[in-house]
């Protein structure tokens, strides 16, 4: 997760997600593809496009991030521009973490090859209490 953010992230990849909201015992999930393309010469746009399933919902579901590279890793943004986390990575692992008063988010993302990475949340407090893992794996 050292190199740079565009050689690590960029093009297009399966994903893979599983949700479990243990508050209401509900498990779910999201199949789909995320995609990373160049916005500048420092970041990247993410788009993610998908079917969820959960609690008995199945319905499509979509986001958008921008990942802008800092000094010390990479910058996370929600698609309005708001700040969602940073992320400094150590080797193959980098961990993250957003206060969404009055929950928390505790993020891990770890990378186990060029072509497979996860990304992992577990969402904690009054309104939430998730685990959220989501697998990369590279198309093509």
């Amino acid at each position: 997760m050292t190199r740079e953010l565009g050689e690590v992230f960029q093009g297009e990849w399966r994903l893979l997600r599983r949700i479990r909201d243990q508050a209401r015992r509900e498990m779910g999930r999201l199949e789909g593809v995320a995609r990373f393309t160049p916005a500048s010469a420092t970041s990247l746009t993410y788009a993610e496009d998908g079917m969820l399933t959960l609690g008995g919902l199945r319905t499509e579901a979509n986001r958008r991030y921008r990942y802008e590279r800092t000094e010390t890793g990479f910058d996370v943004f929600f698609a309005d521009g708001r700040f969602f986390h940073a992320v400094a990575p150590a080797g193959r692992m980098a961990f993250a973490s957003h206060d969404c008063a009055p929950d928390l988010y505790r993020g891990r993302y770890r990378c186990e090859s060029a072509d497979r990475w996860w990304l992992s949340w577990r969402i904690t407090g009054p309104r939430k209490d998730l685990v959220i893992s989501s697998l990369f794996l590279r198309i093509g």
